[in-house]
Parts: C-alpha cells; sequence; structure tokens
C-alpha cells in the first residue's frame, strides 16, 4: 500500500481518516463486508437483483448466473472483471435466448441487464457458490459450486462453454477484436430475511443489486451522482471507482481512480462537514481480508488534537 499511495496528494481523504473513529475487521469476502456496511444479514446478492425487475425474489431460490471471460493462464482458467466485456443489450438476449434450453432443467433464466443474468430455480438447492468479486483473479476451476448435484453444474457449465465457444455473437465480438464471452459463474444464492428496519433513506448505486436494495429498505433509488451533494436523510452510496483498477492490479489507474475521488468526492465532503450542512459521514472500504471504516461526527470534527492521517492507513490490516 506504501508504493500506491506514494506522493499522492490527497489533503480532504487525510483529513476525514484522521478526523473519524476508525474501525478495522477481518472479512472473508465482499458479502461480508457489504453485509457489515449496510446492516442487511446474508446480502443475498441474486434475490435482491431479482427484487429490483419486480420479481418475486424473496423465495430464495434464485441465483446470479453472469456471463464473464475466463482467460487460459498456463494450466488455469483465470477469472477476469466482467465488466471490461461490454457487452449489449441485444448480445446478452441473443445469447440468454439459446442458453435458456440447457439450464431449463435447473430453472428459469432472466436477464436483469446485459451484464447480470439470473436463474430462477425450480426446485430449493442448497448451494454454496463464490461471490463473483472474490472469484476475479483467481482460477476459476477451483471455485465451483459445492452442492449435492454439482455434477449436473459442472456438466451444464462445460456445455455452456461450449456453446458460448461456438456462438455467432462471440465470432462477431472476435472480429471486432472485443474479448469473448465465453463462460457463466453461477453465485449470490440466499433468501432475503424479513422485512426490517435498515433506515436507509436513499441509496446511490449502479446496477440492479443497489436498486433492489433500496426496494428492499423502501429507500429512494439512483444512480452514483458525478460529483457528491449533501442530501436529507441517511444516504448509501456504493461508489466503484476503485473496483476494476483493484481487480485488474492496474496501479496508474488506482492512483488515477483516487484522485478523482478526492476532487469529486472526499473534498466537497469534507466542505459540507466543515459548514455543518453534512453531519455525519461513515467511510467504508475493504482489502483482501480485512475492511476499513472511519466515522466523522460533529464531536471528532471538532476535535483540535485530531490531525490529517497518512494514507499508508489504508492498508494496515487488524
Amino acid at each position: 500500500m506504501r508504493d500506491m499511495v506514494f506522493d499522492l496528494n490527497l489533503p480532504a481523504l487525510s483529513w476525514l481518516l484522521g478526523k473519524g473513529r476508525l474501525n478495522r475487521s477481518l472479512v472473508s469476502g465482499q458479502q461480508q463486508w457489504l453485509s457489515n456496511a449496510t446492516g442487511l444479514a446474508n446480502f443475498p446478492y441474486a434475490a435482491l437483483r431479482a427484487n429490483a425487475g419486480g420479481d418475486a425474489g424473496e423465495d430464495g431460490r434464485w441465483l446470479c448466473l453472469d456471463p464473464i471471460r475466463l482467460r487460459v493462464e498456463r494450466t488455469q482458467f483465470i477469472v477476469e472483471e466482467p465488466s471490461s466485456l461490454h457487452i449489449t443489450a441485444e448480445e446478452a438476449a441473443a445469447l440468454v435466448h439459446d442458453l435458456a434450453p440447457l439450464f431449463a432443467e435447473l430453472g428459469e433464466l432472466h436477464i436483469a441487464s446485459p451484464h447480470e443474468w439470473h436463474l430462477h430455480l425450480a426446485t430449493a438447492t442448497p448451494l454454496r457458490t463464490t461471490p463473483l468479486p472474490d472469484a476475479v483473479g483467481f482460477n476459476g476451476d477451483n471455485l465451483m459450486p459445492q452442492a449435492d448435484n454439482a455434477s449436473v453444474w459442472r456438466r451444464l457449465l462445460n456445455e455452456a462453454q461450449m456453446l458460448l465457444h461456438a456462438h455467432p455473437i462471440n465470432r462477431a465480438r472476435e472480429q471486432r477484436g472485443l474479448p469473448t464471452i465465453n463462460s457463466l459463474w453461477p453465485w449470490g444464492e440466499g433468501a432475503l430475511e424479513a422485512k426490517t428496519s435498515l433506515h436507509w433513506h436513499s441509496v446511490q448505486g449502479h446496477g440492479a443489486l443497489w436498486q433492489g436494495f433500496a426496494q428492499f429498505s423502501n429507500a429512494a433509488w439512483s444512480p452514483v451522482a458525478d460529483r457528491f451533494n449533501p442530501s436529507s436523510g441517511k444516504t448509501l452510496i456504493v461508489h466503484a471507482a476503485l473496483a476494476e483498477s483493484t481487480a485488474q492490479g492496474d496501479a496508474m489507474r488506482w492512483r488515477e481512480a483516487m484522485k478523482q475521488l478526492e476532487s469529486d468526492w472526499f473534498a466537497p465532503m469534507v466542505a459540507a462537514l466543515q459548514d455543518g450542512t453534512l453531519h455525519e459521514v461513515v467511510l467504508h472500504g475493504m482489502g483482501t481480508g480485512h475492511a476499513l471504516a472511519a466515522r466523522v461526527t460533529k464531536n471528532t470534527r471538532l476535535a483540535f488534537w485530531r490531525s490529517p492521517a497518512s494514507l499508508d492507513i489504508l492498508g494496515i490490516q487488524p
């Protein structure tokens, strides 16, 4: 981390980290981190995403089945960052049309967005999968679903890979110099818990996941704004500016994204705290195996003995 933040000038973020009460914790992955940050136990991705489309996500039989690319690396098949595929709505519709009969023995295939597909399982089946964000950069063969019907899953995924390999959509993508969509990733199992008071008034986040979370929380939803603007009530903002560069291990892009966050988000956030427009802010971040939260309140903001923190603190584990 010291190399990543070397000579980065982020005074607003340093101020927030220095003035905030810091809490470091161990987390097993993104699912646990999001559960802690949002207050929703277990964080069932698929049920939340299905909820955004008006489907009955509560029954616990929903599974994300997202299109991905596996990169051959010696004897391994590495899961690549899905957003780099840039799948169009037309491509997704054509692929799902041809893949749906293949998975009909397990359930019905749906499209939430070009990058977000769901399988509504015909029967409740105990499954244990690896969340797609936690699988990126790792060998996909080692992270296959664990279930009583694991052999069925492996067979269908292999057949899907063969279908995708010869599909006209992928041939056209190759001709245009685009990466092919060569596999699917099942993940995000679990049912929504009983309605609970999460106390979010609004949610900003891209994709069906955060739209579904907002609906479940009875909160207003919108995509992430270009710049921080204080809003009334308790607002959850899920900013993915660092996600792709982190997954790809691109240090330079990560640094540029941090600079953009500093100017568009952290600096106006500090200004709003200092003039009293914003009463409290909690920053959440996650690294490999650990998470960091910084809570800045009126009391901590006025604590003159709290000085801006070194950015090295971002890499300190519990």
